[in-house]
């Protein structure tokens, strides 16, 4: 059976409390929704009320079954969900100033607020209190503030104080909540939200709150001025009260209590993990038994006899609880007080079907409902009145609905029943069923399978157990296999065959589902699939031949060059050539080839593959390493000097003479006695430079008057001395008719002129001397003796 009954306890305990002070009472009973709102809208209600909600299945309007009238008082309830009275922060809370924290979070440890003047009287255990402390640790307190963090158990006489939760409480890591409050003419709440506990410690959060009101606040039911709400409780004990990890040591205290160590309520201590619960007087019991209740508690009136009513701590205000034919289930009774026993009071609905029956102990009572195989269907309102035997005798009443339902039927399990190899399928029930367990382990709706078997599902829905089974089996995968090519040229087409598919449907990677794929280089791939949805794969990759891998095109600072390749068949050619080439090896059937040529210069060559003709261009500068050389040369001042370095290969250089002249050589004049010039020669074999020296000196020219060009002896030329040094020096020769019979534009002593050119007599010369920055002219007369 699975039965969710846990928010019920909260307004069973508002009520047990009640019971104790109602001044008069009346007997039990149950009114209609209608009537219970026109009673609520018009202030006129009373009786205190119990609302059992089934919000799934709803039986009446508004998803309310009924209205238990507990006890004579005033009603003042505060709607909305009756499971979940914590007030949700909004603009109208504000964080509580603590003393020791910053603002404006507050974030503190064993802080508490200055004293708050309330806007109504709130009373405890009679006294009237006007004004209160928030403290940090989980409590609100009357006269006095406590920084107190490890908690007392009630009763005490030193601790005047409303507790929902008090314990070390510490909000002083970020990642801890922080405390809030709402104050009203009517009602003051506190919310710790999702705080932490000491030391800093916040990888686990309380969330819990409090509210305290004149008595007649719509937060608050059934005439109670306390109402205590929770929400995830997950620690209970901070490390300087013995608490490893937030748990253990000194417990955390639920309660009120006056101060006078007599009037006081003690809900339970707290000191571990889990929702165990033996009542207030028990052993100290888990903290998730707080989650998501609700108590409310007339604090003023309570009773100081120190009896507390029995507990009915598993049912649910939310859901109805449902019963299969031919199962049962057990309601627990607890008793507060040690060693107290409960006695039961209750009524068979007729025509249920239903039997009970009961088990006592001390300090606990259960109730066994049980619907049989002949139970009729249908809901069935139930009351039971449990009454303890202490002074004075207190009872608590639950109602609730009984739904007996039909066994359900063998669960249908949805999905695939038969896997692939190396896969996996899904099964699945359909969705409502609850307390899921498969053969395998797993515990939800679906379930992925992996291996052949029979699968089985145990599960309940609306509370009885059903199962189901399905028989999973193996499907083969096709095996399909790719034939074809695996190298082609690169612009070429071939065919892929596939076989072992059958009538199996066909899905290649390029979108095709033929048999037969023609296909340029690429990888491809082919699903098969059959009938049963398992598929198998192959894959097949076409490679274009590869392409020559040549260097790029680049220089070599000699006569022969080494062209390193992919080593690929094809053959060289040679299509532009400053000479003779000459491959090695001779065959030059790779792309790895020496080179060797006759002459420096540029050359292309052309390689061409020879599986694919696929033909690349390759072009190689040989060129020369430069060796160059100049001399220092003594010159006449003034005189033009032609500057040319000794070596060879000059076109191929890039000459610098730092005049912007470009040539391999240069002509320049002495214009100074020490001239020195700076040269170079280069290119991508290297440099070759100096600084070359011309010496100058003043060089004087003498003119002769006389010379025989007969053919015999040094005399034959007509010598200028020095003139030959002067490059652009002129000369002109006139008979005395002044004919000229000799002219020169740089005269270098070359002239002897033959006889039957010029005869033996006296001519007349003009000498231009030519100077670095002038020309010099002399005239004069030569005579030519033969």
């Amino acid at each position: 059976m699975s039965i969710s009954l846990r928010c019920f306890l909260a307004v069973l305990l508002a009520f047990a409390i009640n019971v104790v002070h109602a001044q008069e009472s009346r007997t039990p009973g149950v009114i209609g929704v209608a009537e219970y709102e026109q009673m609520k809208e018009s202030g006129n209600a009373s009786g205190n009320f119990q609302i059992v909600m089934d919000l799934e299945n709803p039986i009446q309007e508004n998803g309310r079954d009924q209205i238990q009238i507990t006890s004579e008082s005033t009603l003042r309830g505060g709607g909305g969900d009756e499971c979940a009275c914590i007030q949700p922060l909004d603009a109208s809370f504000l964080i509580v100033p603590f003393s020791g924290g910053e603002a404006p979070e507050f974030r503190n440890d064993d802080g508490s607020s200055a004293e708050i003047e309330l806007p109504f009287i709130f009373c405890l255990y009679g006294q009237d209190y006007t004004s209160c402390f928030i403290n940090n640790n989980g409590n609100v307190s009357f006269g006095s503030a406590y920084s107190t963090f490890s908690a007392s158990a009630f009763p005490s006489n030193q601790f005047t104080m409303v507790a929902p939760f008090w314990a070390d409480v510490d909000t002083r890591n970020t990642e801890s909540g922080l405390v809030h409050y709402r104050l009203t003419p009517t009602s003051l709440t506190v919310f710790w939200d999702q705080v932490g506990y000491f030391s800093s410690q916040a990888d686990k959060l309380n969330t819990f709150q409090v509210i305290i009101s004149n008595g007649e606040d719509a937060l608050i039911s059934g005439g109670a001025n306390v109402s205590f709400c929770y929400g995830d409780m997950e620690w209970t004990t901070g490390s300087a009260s013995g608490g490893v990890n937030g748990f253990g040591g000194t417990p955390a205290t639920v309660g009120c209590n006056k101060g006078d160590g007599i009037n006081f309520i003690q809900l339970g201590q707290f000191d571990h993990a889990g929702v165990d619960y033996d009542g207030p007087g028990g052993q100290a019991d888990g903290v998730s038994w707080l989650d998501n209740l609700t108590f409310a508690i007339d604090a003023c009136t309570a009773s100081d006899q120190g009896n507390v009513p029995p507990l009915f701590p598993s049912l649910s205000l939310c859901e109805t609880i449902y019963i299969c034919q031919g199962s049962e289930i057990t309601l627990q009774f607890l008793g507060p007080e040690v060693n107290q026993l409960i006695s039961l009071e209750y009524t068979i609905p007729d025509g249920s079907g239903l039997t009970a029956s009961e088990t006592s102990n001390s300090g606990s009572t259960q109730l066994i409902i049980t619907a049989g195989l002949g139970s009729t269907l249908g809901s069935y309102p139930f009351t039971v009145i449990a009454t303890d035997n202490g002074t004075p005798a207190l009872s608590t009443a639950v109602v609730f609905n009984i739904v007996i339902i039909d066994v359900p039927e063998e669960i249908t399990i949805l999905g695939t029943p038969a896997i692939c190899s190396g896969e996996s399928t899904f099964l699945s029930i359909p969705t409502g069923y609850t307390n899921i367990e498969w053969s395998n382990g797993a515990a939800s709706n679906t379930v992925s399978v992996d291996q052949p078997g029979t699968y089985t599902v145990t599960a309940s829905l609306g509370g009885c157990d059903t199962s189901g089974s399905i028989e999973v089996t193996l499907s083969q995968n096709p095996a399909p296999l790719i034939s074809g090519e695996t190298l082609i040229c690169a612009d070429a087409l071939t065919t892929l065959t596939l076989t072992g598919a059958g009538q199996d449907q066909v899905e290649w990677s390029n979108g095709s589902d033929q048999l037969s794929i023609e296909v340029g280089p690429g990888n491809y791939l082919v699903e098969v699939i059959n009938s049963l949805g398992c598929s198998g794969t192959d894959s097949h990759t076409v490679s274009a031949f590869p392409e020559a891998v040549l260097p790029i095109d680049f220089y070599e600072c000699d006569l022969s060059a080494s062209v390193d390749g992919n080593n690929l068949a094809g053959s060289w050619a040679v299509t532009s050539a400053a000479g003779p080439v000459v491959f090695s090896p001779e065959t030059n059937q790779t792309t790895d080839v020496a080179i060797n040529v006759s002459s420096f210069g540029s050359y292309t060559f052309v390689y061409t593959e020879a599986e694919c003709e696929i033909s690349q261009e390759l072009s190689i500068d040989f060129l020369p390493v430069p060796a160059f050389s100049l001399n220092d040369t003594l010159v006449c001042l003034g005189a033009p000097v032609d500057l040319v370095p000794s070596g060879s290969h000059t076109e191929f250089f890039e000459w610098d003479w730092g005049t912007g002249e470009i040539s391999s050589s240069i002509t320049l004049v002495a214009d100074s006695l020490l001239t020195e010039i700076a040269w170079s020669a280069s290119n991508e074999c290297g440099l070759s430079s100096g600084i070359v020296s011309l010496i100058a000196e003043p060089c004087q020219i003498t003119i002769p008057n006389v010379f025989t060009p007969n053919g015999e002896g040094p005399n034959n030329f007509f010598v200028i001395e020095n003139i030959d040094k002067y490059p652009g020096s002129t000369l002109k020769v006139f008979n005395r008719w002044g004919a000229e019979v000799y002219s020169s534009d740089s005269y270098r002593n070359g002239w002897s002129p033959r006889t039957d050119d010029v005869a033996e007599g006296t001519y007349f010369y003009i000498l231009g001397w030519k100077l670095a920055q002038e020309t010099k002219y002399f005239e004069g007369h030569l005579t030519i003796l033969r």
